[in-house]
Formats: C-alpha cells, structure tokens, sequence
C-alpha cells in the first residue's frame, strides 16, 4: 500500500490503497470500452434507420405532389371539356330556338 502521494514525506490524508483503486478502474475501462463500441454502432444503426424512413417519406411526398399535380390536370381537362360541351350544347338549343322562332320547325 502506498503511504506517500508525491514521494514528499507527506502521508495521504486517508488510507487508501490507490494501486487496487487504479486496478480496478482499468478493470472497469475495460469492460466499459466494448458497450461504448456497441452503443455507438447500435447509435449509427438508428441514424441509418431515420435516414431511410426520411427518404421513404420523401419519396412519398413526391408521389403525393405528383398524383395532385395529374389529378389536377385531369379534373381542368373535365372542366374544359364540359364546359366546351355546354356551350355546343346552348349554341345547338339556340340553332334550334332560332329555327323555331322561325317557323321551320325542322330539326
């Protein structure tokens, strides 16, 4: 057991043998060293994990804008179309008001 810190001829203060205290915080040095391995490779596994899931919500995102943006494109051809079918629709009723108005009464 050590009696002297420095090697000053001044005696620790309690008695403590500060040999196994250094044995035993190698001991634990080395138990500790591989769980810290261990956690920092289960830590870049999560990293790696939220990476894939954000790009899989991205990719999900652009599939979503896509499918909105040809929905959309789809839903203004409808509207046209309609819209241009109602108003051959009012010019074939108007041609045929006219007509009637007029005494032809032939369709």
């Amino acid at each position: 057991m050590m009696k002297y810190l420095y090697q000053d001829s001044v005696k620790l203060p309690n008695d403590r043998d500060f040999i196994h205290d250094l044995e035993t915080l190698l001991d634990v040095t080395a138990a500790v060293v591989p769980l810290e391995g261990e956690i920092i490779s289960a830590n870049k596994e999560v990293e790696e994990s939220h990476r894939a899931k954000d790009m899989k919500i991205a990719g999900l995102k652009t599939f979503e804008s896509n499918v909105t943006m040809h929905l959309n494109e789809l839903v203004m051809e409808w509207r046209h179309r309609r819209d241009t079918s109602l108003q051959e629709c009012n010019h074939r009723g108007m041609c045929i008001l006219r007509r009637s108005a007029e005494g032809k009464g032939r369709f």
